[in-house]
């Protein structure tokens, strides 16, 4: 057993290393998928229903405004408008910020990844724990890209929010 778990280790760092070197769009889309199986595997394993999570999603939506006019403000305020606020203030700013004191690229992970789940709690207390896979991916984004430029690790990090965003409102969509 101890085995399996050094190599599945391995094999994880192995994958991390080269995930950095592939291209903007590849990086894009495995993160994103990597987002997707990693929110929905932690959801599994800490046992909370799949219910919970999208009663968070659509609680501030509960006016009385009809499905296009929902679905359209669900679909701006998801996949534009937080993906951008929150990756400037919760991505860029603290990673900026602690970079020029901290060296480590795992505490800049860890530290934005707190921060960008502790703002989530307003949905529901259990959501910042759902969502802290996808912070860690949205901060693993940004760091890598971020030794290429900010603006690139802006504009990266915020594609992969969006379209993490994007395919999970579908799917509650199509499964509505």
């Amino acid at each position: 057993m101890h085995r399996i778990g050094t190599d599945l280790y391995a094999a994880g760092i192995h994958y991390l290393r080269t995930i950095k070197k592939y291209k903007t769009v590849r990086f894009l889309f495995e993160l994103t998928l990597l987002s997707l199986v990693a929110k929905l595997l932690f959801v599994m394993v800490i046992g909370w229903g799949y219910e919970t999570f999208t009663d968070s999603n659509f609680a501030a939506l509960e006016t009385p405004i009809d499905k296009s006019k929902k679905t359209f403000s669900l679909f701006f305020l998801a996949c534009f408008f937080a993906p951008f606020v929150e990756t400037f203030f919760f991505n860029l700013i603290p990673i900026y910020l602690l970079h020029k004191v901290i060296d480590n690229s795992c505490l800049l992970i860890l530290a934005a990844s707190i921060v960008f789940s502790i703002i989530h709690i307003s949905y529901d207390y259990i959501y910042p724990i759902i969502i802290f896979p996808l912070s860690i991916i949205l901060s693993f984004g940004f760091v890598v890209k971020m030794r290429v430029s900010f603006r690139k690790a802006f504009w990266v990090t915020f594609l992969i929010h969006a379209l993490h965003n994007f395919i999970s409102i579908a799917i509650l969509f199509l499964t509505e």
